[in-house]
């Protein structure tokens, strides 16, 4: 998980680690659910942003995956 602009973004996986997402949890009142915002073609293993992209890493290969937001 990091934290970007008043929101939390996830990485997350169903519970047989497939259907890898990035989703996004702001903090504000209206927080009540969380949004997909696109789905990863690997199992992604934590999400971290350095101020211009986000990076995860690619689980089964052994890899680091960088990526923006449309």
């Amino acid at each position: 998980m990091t934290i970007v602009d008043g929101a939390f973004y996830l990485a997350t996986v169903d519970e047989d680690w497939g259907n890898g997402q990035l989703q996004r949890l702001g903090l504000d009142a209206a927080a009540t659910s969380l949004e997909t915002l696109q789905s990863f073609p690997f199992k992604p293993r934590s999400v971290a942003y350095d101020g211009a992209r986000f990076w995860t890493a690619d689980r089964n290969n052994h890899a680091i995956a960088s990526f923006t937001l449309d």
